[in-house]
């Protein structure tokens, strides 16, 4: 069975157009389909609108239901593109799985789409199982560029069958319809196509639509962010104005915007990269014991069929004979270089500190500051068997010195103002118990989410401590701006001669720049692969016009 795939369809996605030249997205992905262990490269071209306007776009990994993976921020700079990388778990199942793209309109709340993409994810360890659906693929010809009267691409290779391990030179050269040099910004891909072309097929019209983005970039959201729901114990939408969240990685208190009518909360973060948990807090002049809920990124489910050539099957078969090589020689195939994660962690400063280890055994935390004077005390509902507290400023000269609600305890990094769970906290697991209870210091620190007095104790064993589990269902993982990394691009130079080097994604580079003069040039070099190889080209100038090109070469024996 003969099977014809329009090639240009796969490699080269198209998302969300709007009206007009320069008002719509496109997305470059380095390859249509991926296999565990591998890495996606991914840039995305926006609207010229976005053109001097800070934008936090959110990229995000869905399974085929629609359900979120993971996620990331790019952070648009005032540019007119972004591009990161997505590291393809080495334990993903097979399936088809979707890319999206989505910034967040400011006064609505409501995620604004930019572009979303399906496509197929393989675990080679299926490669046993899998059964082909076709004996054969053929491919149809290359296709026009979509871009018809858009700007013209021409690829120039210094070398046309450059020998394998070489070093070579590529000239892209941008003009307009009337040949006029044109300036813009280009992203390459280089793969091995002889490995990736019989393996791709089935998957013409990777292209998902929808309406135009009809936000102004001036009202979307610069920063990076979280939505919850504020509920009640039904699960009704609670209006609330006042919602701390805490982030214990670094001992810093921030706030998520007043609800809406739905009850829905925005938090705006600093920027930041990597991960971070932060957790919610109700105002306890308001709402003490938030609930929240988490407001899922859902897309609509897809439903595609998993197709598998024999070429797709020799393709897995590589795959785990590079990891076999890679293991041998105790490497990775793509080895990232992934920047540190920003996160700076403020010192918290007690007014009074009390180290545990240099006073008597007591029972628990409750007993141990029932004996010992301190601002902090600890009293018990004898009718309901459980702990309560409070605190007082020992420098009140008023004759009330008692702070009026619940304190405030971080423990381990964790907030809770569950005076009974902290009260029989095993002593001996505390190492350092830090007290606040000098205005000052909690405004500094705390806010007003400190009014009532704060307390941080440090534990001292190895094991998470688990919250009530109240407190624990408001500790949402967040994810701030992706942390840099850049394509482990193949130098020989930087391996064993006699290390072998086949990896199918030779070379990605998301920010060629064009010059005035209409061209631009990189360099890469040769695997040790004597296959044909295909580099693909995307360029977009300063008024959105766009234009595509490929180019198929050789490569030959060494001379």
């Amino acid at each position: 069975m003969r099977q014809f795939i329009p090639l240009l369809s796969v490699l080269l996605i198209f998302a969300l157009p709007l009206a007009g030249i320069g008002q719509s997205t496109s997305l470059h992905l380095d390859k249509a389909f991926y296999v565990n262990g591998e890495v996606m490269w991914y840039k995305l071209y926006l609207p010229t609108s976005f053109s001097g306007h800070e934008v936090a776009i959110k990229a995000s990994l869905h399974e085929a239901d629609g359900d979120e993976l993971q996620y990331t921020f790019h952070q648009s700079a005032g540019e007119t593109s972004i591009d990161g990388y997505y590291k393809i778990p080495f334990d993903l199942k097979t399936g088809w799985y979707q890319l999206s793209f989505q910034t967040l309109e400011e006064s609505s709340r409501e995620p604004v789409q930019l572009a979303v993409q399906s496509f197929p994810v393989y675990n080679d360890n299926d490669a046993r199982t899998l059964e082909p659906q076709m004996e054969e693929l053929a491919v149809a010809s290359e296709e026009e560029s979509p871009y018809p009267g858009g700007l013209r691409v021409s690829l120039t290779l210094a070398e046309e069958q450059p020998p394998t391990r070489s070093q070579n030179t590529l000239t892209i050269t941008v003009t307009d319809a009337s040949g006029q040099p044109v300036a813009a910004d280009a992203s390459l891909a280089v793969t091995n196509w002889t490995l990736v072309e019989p393996a791709m097929g089935g998957y013409s019209g990777v292209n998902e639509g929808a309406a135009g983005v009809s936000a102004e970039p001036a009202s979307l959201l610069s920063q990076v962010y979280k939505r919850i729901q504020v509920i009640d114990s039904t699960g009704a939408p609670r209006i609330a104005s006042v919602i701390g969240t805490w982030s214990g990685q670094e001992n810093k208190m921030y706030f998520s915007s007043r609800t809406n009518q739905e009850g829905v909360s925005l938090l705006k973060q600093p920027d930041f990269t990597g991960q971070k948990t932060v957790q919610y807090l109700g105002y306890d002049k308001e709402i003490e014991d938030i609930r929240t809920r988490e407001i899922p990124n859902q897309l609509p489910a897809i439903q595609r069929e998993l197709l598998v050539t024999p070429g797709l099957l020799n393709y897995l078969q590589k795959s785990q004979q590079r990891k076999k090589i890679f293991q041998y020689y105790k490497q990775l195939e793509f080895d990232l270089k992934i920047a540190p994660q920003q996160l700076e962690k403020v010192i918290l400063k007690g007014n009074q500190t009390f180290v545990v280890s240099e006073y008597e055994a007591f029972d628990n935390f409750a007993t141990f500051f029932q004996e010992n004077l301190s601002p902090l005390r600890f009293g018990e509902d004898r009718a309901n068997n459980k702990y309560t507290t409070y605190m007082y400023n020992p420098r009140n000269n008023r004759n009330n010195k008692r702070l009026p609600g619940r304190p405030l305890f971080i423990v381990d990094g964790k907030a809770t103002r569950d005076a009974d769970f902290v009260g029989r906290l095993d002593l001996e697991q505390v190492e350092t118990v830090h007290l606040f209870f000098r205005p000052e210091n909690l405004r500094d620190q705390f806010n007003v989410m400190g009014a009532n007095g704060a307390v941080a104790i440090e534990m001292t064993g190895g094991d998470e401590v688990q919250l009530p589990s109240a407190d624990e269902a408001n500790r949402y993982r967040i994810s701030g701006l992706q942390r840099a990394a850049s394509f482990p691009a193949f130098n020989p130079n930087d391996i064993p001669a006699n290390q072998p080097f086949f990896r199918p994604q030779l070379f990605w580079e998301p920010s060629v720049t064009i010059g005035a003069d209409g061209t631009g040039t990189v360099s890469f070099y040769q695997s040790d692969a004597r296959d044909s190889f295909r580099v693909e080209v995307m360029v977009q100038d300063a008024e959105g016009r766009r234009g595509y090109q490929t180019l198929i070469y050789e490569v030959g024996n060494n001379q």
